[in-house]
């Protein structure tokens, strides 16, 4: 059994992608992890406690995603198995290594924004090729829709096209006054919204 973790915190280094001898892609970073909170009295957020340093370990599609998408000083969210690996220095000295082998990555949207577009999918994208995540794009990632950082709305972008929640302009549960209490099927919203289905 593994213990498996979530920890937020900052990319201290950009990920470094290679490939094991199998051909499996694998990248690896260095996450540094401050305990914070918000101080009334200054109004601004103060350091409580030391900086936990992890190396953060990605396989497969995570691996290319992750070197394709992160960058020094980037806030993430990184989820993943605990591993505690002792070593030992050239003058003999005890060391231990904390690491996480991630199973989930992302940006800590409390710190700022992003905008997701979808890699490939397939064997050949698993094995790290042509899974740059550049490369791919869906209508989530285009740039062209914002969000309500308050509601989790997507807002209009003047275009007709994505104006009503069946994708054919028409809105497909009432007034712009529910927009936020769709009834229907989920299925039928995510399909609608260019998402597919959920599985």
């Amino acid at each position: 059994m593994f213990d498996t973790l979530t920890v937020r915190g900052f990319a201290a280094t950009k990920p470094d992608l290679r490939n094991l001898p199998d051909g499996t892609p694998v990248a690896s970073f260095r996450l540094a992890s401050t305990p914070r909170r918000f101080d009334t009295e200054s109004n601004s957020w103060v350091d409580v406690g030391p900086t936990n340093w992890y190396t953060v370990t990605c396989f497969r599609r995570l691996a290319a995603n992750a070197a394709s998408s992160l960058k020094v000083g980037d806030a993430v969210l990184v989820m993943g198995r605990l591993r505690l690996r002792p070593w030992t220095t050239k003058e003999g000295q005890e060391r231990l290594t904390v690491e996480i082998d991630a199973t989930a990555l992302g940006p800590d949207l409390a710190l700022g924004t992003a905008t997701y577009k979808r890699s490939g999918t397939g064997s050949d994208s698993s094995r790290g090729e042509g899974s740059d995540a550049s490369q791919h794009s869906d209508d989530w990632g285009d740039g062209s829709r914002s969000v309500d950082p308050m509601t989790g709305e997507i807002l209009d972008d003047g275009n007709d096209e994505h104006d009503g929640r069946d994708g054919s302009g028409s809105d497909a549960g009432g007034s712009s006054e529910d927009a936020h209490s769709w009834e229907g099927d989920p299925q039928e919203l995510l399909a609608g919204a260019g998402q597919g289905s959920i599985s």
